[in-house]
């Protein structure tokens, strides 16, 4: 099996690098295909699966045909593509054009992952692109989501099924670092009455990310009797906005730390709240589950529908304070047993685990 990852996101993180390597010890033959500008500096020393293509200009980031194509062009002149069994696209309407042009080239049948990226920009604000996607889609052998809230919005919103998408999607979350399922803390306490109830969100701090509206949640519980500590982890983005989250007296802030220095931090608190407008998928909840703390996520966003409600933890609506409020006292009635099912069922986000499924995935595609 020999499999083609396109993927331009590469180059700005290794987040993959954990699925690849994991690929490579299953003993999957794969190659990494990364466009990137002419531009680009490489800040570090890449695998040696990773083909970093400095194969368009600046301006051709605002021409997505024009860009395309020159990335295509200097694919198959780099690589032998009748060597792949099947083309592996991280994204719908970026890397995903690139596999369909394969396919109708080559008759190489592909994958395509669809992002939070390709819902909440492509498809939602730039419409001409919607019949682009539909064709990519209904041309994929096998259509990922990363949550099962996104498969519902982009099946509802843009896909229907007038393509079949409903037989051909799949969800496969993305999975954390192992420093977190090494690090598991199996002796999270109960919170104790009469102290103060410790909230802890991790995530830079701007309006998406949502930190004021817990403020205003965690205000209406101290005027309610519960005394509160919000620490907040992360750099600062919009000063304005960090300057009204200062104006609460409960509210640590600690600039950006290392996974080993956010470990004790999380050890230390009893919640975890991210109330993001949009988040792709939220790692930080998954992380915090290894340490026993039940987690509050967005309504509909990437996180929501991982797990039945109730179970880890609640969504909420990001800009409703009261439904915060509501889900934090509901935690709180069962406090030990989600804090013991956030330690059972984190080992679901195992890059382990991961890659066996997309190997089994790619099985069904290729011995069709």
């Amino acid at each position: 099996m020999k499999i083609l990852h396109i993927n331009s996101y590469f180059s700005a993180g290794f987040f993959y690098k954990h699925l690849y390597d994991h690929q490579i010890k299953q003993g999957i033959d794969i190659a990494v295909y990364v466009p990137t500008a002419k531009c680009f500096k490489e800040r570090t020393v890449y695998p040696k699966y990773a083909d970093i293509d400095k194969c368009y200009t600046k301006v051709d980031r605002y021409l997505y045909f024009p860009k395309h194509k020159k990335i295509f062009n200097s694919l198959i002149k780099k690589h032998n593509i009748k060597e792949f069994d099947l083309t592996h696209a991280h994204s719908l309407l970026s890397n995903g054009l690139i596999s369909y042009w394969i396919y109708k080239k080559y008759k190489i049948p592909y994958i395509v992952a669809v992002r939070n990226t390709d819902i909440n920009f492509f498809l939602k604000k730039i419409p001409l692109l919607r019949f682009l996607a539909r064709k990519i889609v209904r041309n994929a052998e096998k259509v990922v989501f990363i949550s099962p809230s996104y498969k519902e919005e982009a099946i509802e919103k843009y896909f229907g099924n007038v393509l079949n998408i409903i037989n051909k999607a799949t969800v496969i979350p993305n999975g954390i670092n192992h420093f977190w399922l090494n690090n598991i803390n199996s002796h999270q306490t109960i919170p104790i009455m009469g102290q103060a109830l410790k909230i802890i969100t991790i995530g830079n701090i701007n309006k998406n990310k949502n930190q004021l509206s817990v403020c205003k949640a965690l205000d209406l519980l101290e005027k309610k009797g519960i005394d509160c500590a919000y620490t907040i982890i992360g750099e600062t983005e919009d000063k304005t906005y960090f300057n009204e989250i200062k104006k609460y007296k409960f509210v640590r802030y600690i600039n950006y730390q290392p996974k080993e220095k956010v470990l004790k931090e999380l050890h230390n608190n009893d919640i975890f709240i991210m109330p993001s407008f949009n988040e792709t998928f939220g790692l930080v909840y998954a992380e915090a589950m290894s340490q026993g703390l039940p987690v509050i996520y967005t309504k509909g966003q990437g996180f929501d529908r991982q797990f039945d409600e109730g179970v880890v933890g609640y969504h909420v609506v990001p800009d409703s304070s009261e439904d915060i409020v509501n889900k934090i006292k509901l935690i709180l009635d069962n406090y030990e047993k989600i804090s013991k099912n956030c330690l059972k069922k984190v080992d679901k986000f195992d890059w382990e685990k991961v890659a066996k499924d997309y190997s089994g995935l790619y099985d069904t595609v290729i011995r069709r």
